[in-house]
């Protein structure tokens, strides 16, 4: 930032979720903009780290439900927001068959199995320090409790002293022709996200 002006737009990548486009405040303290698309070009380093996804024969954590439908991670809009509120978790999905396989992973030593059978209730095999799959279903009902905002409703705030944070605002009725004025960024937030245990983030909501 210390190599632009004020108005200068910024693109940048949002680890693996896509990219953002900011604009630098007129004080060039900061600069804010929002989702822009899917599709990362440069993506950061820490995204290109290797899944090592668990299996469930691998996991000997204790077993125990999941309260959501696994076929609700096809909306983008949910994907995008669970990663938002947990970045360094790394979230694949799986269908087959026999059902859908949803596979946590930190990174360092935690590590979790969702598996939702064609027919019954999802079942979330866990270990490590961290219960990842109960940290996915916080920030599953963060966004469900702050309106279910579409993914352009995302922004973020990068200020000059390296500082981020981000967040969501009003959901668009389009990607574009929508009512930037109804969109809250989170730098103007009244209410920060707050989940329990292990699960911080310095995502914050709309009021």
């Amino acid at each position: 930032m210390a190599q632009t002006r004020p108005g200068v737009r910024i693109v940048l990548p949002w680890g693996r979720l896509g990219h953002v486009a900011l604009t630098v405040a007129d004080d060039h303290r900061s600069a804010t903009g929002w989702v822009q698309g899917l599709a990362t070009f440069m993506g950061e380093r820490a995204a290109h780290l290797s899944e090592n996804l668990p299996t469930e024969q691998e996991l000997a954590g204790t077993e125990g439900g999941f309260d959501h439908d696994l076929a609700a991670l096809q909306d983008g809009s949910l994907l995008f927001a669970v990663r938002v509120v947990l970045p360094d978790v790394h979230i694949t999905t799986t269908q087959a068959g026999d059902g859908i396989t949803v596979r946590l992973h930190d990174g360092v030593s935690s590590r979790a199995v969702i598996h939702q059978p064609a027919a019954g209730p999802a079942v979330a095999r866990q270990a490590g320090p961290r219960r990842l799959a109960d940290e996915v279903g916080q920030a599953w009902r963060w966004w469900e409790k702050q309106g279910r905002s579409h993914v352009y409703d995302f922004g973020m705030t990068v200020r000059r002293d390296g500082g981020r944070s981000c967040g969501a605002g009003t959901r668009r009725r389009a990607r574009t022709g929508g009512d930037e004025s109804r969109r809250v960024h989170c730098s103007a937030a009244a209410r920060p996200l707050t989940l329990p245990g292990p699960a911080q983030a310095s995502a914050h909501v709309g009021g």
